[in-house]
């Protein structure tokens, strides 16, 4: 249960998304070059995922990806022609077929791989789709929208199984869990599944901020980065102040920005991505951590790898203060605490360095040095706080399985 978000406008395009996962799925954000193969060489001949069932292809595009700790592939993503990926998983009838099938995140990144702009990389994912089927990564999704955009407009492609549609966007369009295409989603949607994810009320809550992108704000012009980037912190109709609401079946799941604390499902959105296609040169914003609401949107491009995480040791679901998605954990888990005390105190300074960030993009090495400094005196603040007078204001359930969570991620307390 993903949101995505796309504008295609007069100006140029705009893609946000915002990645839903457990609470212990990190996830790194990584540069990859651009590659040339040797196809005659037995090594180089297949790719990575499906153990070599994939061809290679002779060169393969530069890349920037945002990736799960266990996944080859990725969840969003942007080549060096300015292509850009992003995947929203869909409620389908269809059943999953593991064998031979590609994941979902495998075929983002196969897509960016080959594409050099979106009909290229629409073409890859549909042919590699019919070709190997779709939900080989254990992950049990058996349905997916994809969007497929460059500077020049955007394409959704819609699949259950090995079945799929395509369309291109025209104006605007919000992704949320379930099909969007009419006809393919008549045959092949699962309308039980949606009505529990609430995917009608998520879709509704994003063609609104969709609708307003050419708006100012008090008058001072149109931000239409700045405005996806709170509708990816959107907490629902239901939250009051803001904090989320928790839902007693699957906890905070209203909005773009949701966290886990379900009975039945234990969702929350472990990064967030912004693309901004107006300019000649792409220019994406990026959380690499979870939760939107506590985090701040750092400006990444292709073809200026910044070095942010190890490669060595293994990115995993235990807390490792070297990789930037476990250093913000503390405080996210410090903050939804008390949300309507401490959220207040997180966006006073990132609000303002976010909007000075947007006039001025600075490096991504200066911006994460910043983030890092801003989230650190942030958790020194609020631990002070919370040894004076911040409590546990969550449901006393959803404390008690964040307090396991924390154990079993070695955050303690």
């Amino acid at each position: 249960m993903s949101d995505s978000l796309v504008s295609v406008g007069d100006d140029g395009v705009l893609v946000a998304a915002g990645v839903a996962g457990t609470p212990d799925d990190a996830q790194v954000l990584r540069w990859y070059p651009a590659l040339d193969h040797d196809l005659a060489d037995p090594a180089d001949r297949a790719v990575t995922p499906g153990d070599g069932r994939v061809a290679q292809v002779a060169r393969t595009h530069a890349l920037l990806l945002s990736q799960p700790w266990w996944s080859w592939g990725a969840e969003t993503g942007a080549n060096e022609h300015g292509v850009v990926v992003v995947r929203t998983p869909a409620a389908v009838k269809a059943r999953v077929r593991g064998g031979d099938a590609l994941g979902s995140r495998d075929l983002v990144r196969l897509a960016l791989e080959r594409g050099a702009d979106r009909r290229e990389a629409a073409e890859h994912l549909v042919t590699l789709l019919e070709e190997h089927g779709q939900g080989g990564d254990g992950r049990g999704e058996a349905g997916t929208a994809y969007v497929v955009a460059d500077r020049e407009g955007a394409t959704v492609v819609e699949t259950a199984g090995r079945a799929h549609a395509t369309a291109e966007v025209d104006g605007t369009r919000a992704l949320s869990g379930g099909l969007t295409i009419p006809d393919f989603a008549a045959a092949h949607a699962d309308r039980r599944a949606e009505r529990r994810l609430l995917v009608t009320q998520r879709r509704t809550r994003g063609e609104a901020y969709l609708a307003t992108l050419g708006e100012g704000a008090d008058g001072a012009g149109a931000d239409p980065v700045g405005r996806l980037t709170t509708a990816l912190r959107d907490h629902g109709p239901k939250s009051r102040g803001l904090g989320p609401h928790y839902r007693r079946r699957a906890g905070a799941v209203g909005g773009a920005c949701m966290h886990a604390g379900g009975l039945l499902s234990s969702t929350q959105t472990v990064s967030a991505w912004v693309s901004d296609l107006r300019g000649p040169a792409g220019l994406h914003w990026a959380t690499g951590t979870s939760t939107p609401c506590t985090s701040v949107f750092v400006p990444l491009r292709v073809d200026d790898p910044a070095p942010l995480d190890p490669v060595d040791p293994p990115l995993g679901q235990e807390y490792d203060g070297r990789y930037l998605w476990w250093r913000h954990e503390r405080l996210h888990r410090l903050a939804l605490r008390d949300p309507e005390r401490a959220l207040p105190v997180v966006t006073q300074v990132r609000d303002r360095l976010e909007a000075d960030w947007r006039a001025a993009p600075p490096t991504t090495d200066e911006a994460l040095a910043l983030g890092d400094a801003w989230r650190d005196d942030l958790v020194d603040h609020l631990t002070v706080m919370t040894e004076m007078q911040l409590g546990d204001t969550r449901p006393v359930r959803v404390a008690a399985q964040w307090r396991r969570w924390n154990r079993d991620a070695g955050l303690g307390a």
